[in-house]
């Protein structure tokens, strides 16, 4: 079982994609999937995000902007 998932990857759309919608499938509930170093566009996480949140499969999405500014942390908790 997995209990908190960490993508620290290519930090790109397609494979940030990729790992957060593998994370959904082996994540446990109440477990964390956590994407750092995000460059893409605020709004297309913010839509994901959403989305997963009103099909009750992410409970809480928390959002960190790095100290540079450039990047973002998202924190999902899994339902």
């Amino acid at each position: 079982e997995v209990h908190i998932f960490i993508d620290d990857g290519l930090h790109s759309l397609p494979s940030s994609l990729n790992s957060f919608i593998w994370a959904m499938q082996v994540v446990q509930s109440e477990g964390y999937i956590i994407i750092e170093d995000l460059y893409n566009p605020r709004r297309i996480w913010d839509s994901i995000a959403q989305l997963y949140c009103n099909s009750n499969l992410i409970s809480d999405v928390k959002l960190y902007t790095n100290k540079t500014r450039a990047g973002v942390t998202l924190i999902f908790k899994k339902v």
